[in-house]
């Protein structure tokens, strides 16, 4: 029997979810075409299984529970554009129903790992963020929060309806499309969709609520058998709560953000590039802004980063004239970044994702690591880039370290 345990986040509750996965012993390609087992050696495609669904009995291979995958890099999304096969890493319980009859067959209750094969030819326009970097969607389908924005509900509204793909939509195959599995496990979260208002500014609870209103409806209606959260209405007092939680925070990044857009527009070269950090830094000091706020670490980014691949610049949309609608505009791209790692490091048993069909964001958090550290001064934040977010040399690691303090922000090179 599926458990329907409650479990708190802040002041939201999210509800358990499972998913199993019927996996030959072969490595396999993932394909969207079908659920059936092909013959030994062929490409096989993974089956998904609802809880109290059993092991079709033509079937050779293993029911896995409690899967959990390796996170995918920036590299890897890299070699995934190109077309080039990807690996994917992932561990998961044999379940009662697998078969195991074979000699060399793991047993009922243990864990093992395989390595499964993306199929390249499947499109992946709805990028899963992870902590640790991203995911295809099909991974994220059992036990996971997942947050859906604006975006991504629209999509979903224009590609669904009662459950199934809309008749003369798209052919195309997208892992966005496994919604459509009776077998998900896993909850859309719409608070992204009602946090963020419609106006272009920070809402207030009517705008909130009337949001969440709109997001629960839609998905109701285009995938009713997946479980979304919250069922009802947040209690008025409760959002306001939570509105209050972090207004401060947004508004002092859309205050820096107006400050510096403008000067974010022209490439900074190399030999000027102190004299803006230095800019930029000033700039935070004076608006009263933590050198840890989120936007300070991406301001820096798109002053660094090369213009060929730029996600931060392209994030923060710098313009001669930068007013509250474009500073609104580019915070709340960064808060969806910040609320998805506060859920993920104070709530990690919730495997909490962000689903968005912006790369320039998914970007974003594969090239950097938001992580938390507490110190005898208190809790902080700190941001490790990858060299292609923010490429320096040892003396400008060492000038940044005496701008912004030597342990907030740190530099990573990219794995071989």
């Amino acid at each position: 029997m599926q458990r329907q345990t409650d479990r708190h986040l802040g002041h939201y509750v999210v509800p358990a979810g499972r998913l199993n996965w019927l996996i030959p012993v072969l490595p396999i390609i993932l394909s969207l075409g079908g659920s059936e087992l092909q013959q030994t050696g062929s490409p096989v495609s993974v089956m998904l299984l609802s809880h109290n669904e059993v092991l079709p009995p033509d079937a050779d291979g293993v029911i896995l529970g409690e899967v959990t995958a390796k996170p995918l890099t920036l590299d890897d999304w890299f070699k995934y554009q190109k077309g080039q096969p990807l690996a994917v890493e992932i561990t998961g319980r044999v379940e009662e129903g697998s078969n195991t009859s074979k000699p060399d067959s793991p047993a009922i209750g243990s864990r093992i790992s395989r390595t499964l094969q993306l199929d390249p030819a499947i499109r992946n326009e709805s990028i899963c963020l992870v902590d640790g970097g991203w995911l295809p969607l099909i991974y994220c389908l059992g036990g996971t929060n997942i947050f859906v924005d604006r975006n991504i509900v629209a999509e979903i509204k224009a590609r669904f309806v009662g459950g199934k793909l809309k008749s003369g939509g798209t052919a195309e195959r997208d892992f966005l499309n496994m919604l459509e599995q009776k077998a998900c496990g896993s909850t859309l979260n719409p608070l992204p969709y009602a946090l963020e208002g419609n106006v272009q500014n920070l809402p207030d609870v009517d705008v909130v609520l009337d949001q969440l209103r709109i997001a629960l409806a839609d998905l109701a209606h285009a995938l009713p058998h997946i479980r979304v959260w919250p069922k009802s209405l947040y209690d008025r007092e409760q959002t306001q709560a939570t509105l209050g939680s972090y207004h401060a925070y947004f508004n002092q990044g859309m205050d820096f953000l107006q400050r510096v857009g403008p000067s974010l527009m022209a490439t900074t070269g190399k030999a000027k590039r102190r004299a803006a950090w230095a800019r930029i830094i000033q700039a935070a000091k004076d608006t009263g802004i933590s050198p840890q706020h989120i936007c300070v670490a991406i301001t820096l980014s798109a002053l660094t980063a090369s213009q060929q691949f730029n996600p931060a610049k392209n994030v923060l949309k710098p313009a001669a004239v930068y007013g509250a609608a474009q500073a609104y505009n580019a915070m709340w791209d960064l808060f969806l970044l910040f609320l998805l790692r506060q859920f993920q490091s104070q709530h990690s048993e919730y495997r909490s994702a962000l689903l968005t069909r912006d790369k320039n964001l998914a970007f974003l958090w594969m090239g950097m690591t938001i992580q938390r550290t507490v110190t005898e001064a208190g809790e902080k934040q700190q941001v490790v880039f990858d060299e292609r977010l923010m490429k320096c040399d040892p003396d400008e690691v060492e000038f940044l370290q005496a701008l912004l303090g030597a342990s907030n922000i740190g530099y990573e090179r990219p794995r071989a």
